[in-house]
């Protein structure tokens, strides 16, 4: 029993397989801040990286939006001009055509009457 003993105290006093640390606990602790640092700030840059990836995407596809719509609104405003115009451009037409009759049946109505009752009055 005592011999057992021995040993196991001959065994709890061996040097430990590895010396210590040299590095103190503060640059430890120095070190693994930066690591961790290192390690968080990766996240971040794909985070921001994302970010301003979505917006603009987000800014080219509203600026294609409003180009479409504005050309679509001057598309339609163009038609709309050039259907008024051409309706004008009808009803002056008419009107002219109307007067033009209308002065052709008057004056030959006047000829007409003319030669009906004889001319002149001597």
């Amino acid at each position: 029993m005592q011999r057992f003993q021995v040993e196991i105290t001959a065994q709890e006093e061996r040097p430990a397989p590895f010396p210590p640390s040299p590095t103190p606990p503060s640059a430890l602790f120095l070190t693994q801040s930066k690591t961790r640092r290192r390690v968080s700030n990766k996240p971040l840059v794909v985070v921001v990286v994302v970010v301003v990836v979505v917006v603009v995407v987000v800014v080219v596809v509203v600026v294609v939006v409003v180009v479409v719509i504005v050309v679509v609104v001057v598309v339609v405003v163009i038609i709309i001009v050039v259907v008024v115009v051409v309706v004008v451009v009808v009803v002056v037409v008419v009107v002219v055509i109307i007067i033009v009759v209308v002065v052709v049946v008057v004056v030959a109505a006047a000829a007409a009457a003319v030669v009906v009752c004889g001319g002149g009055g001597d």
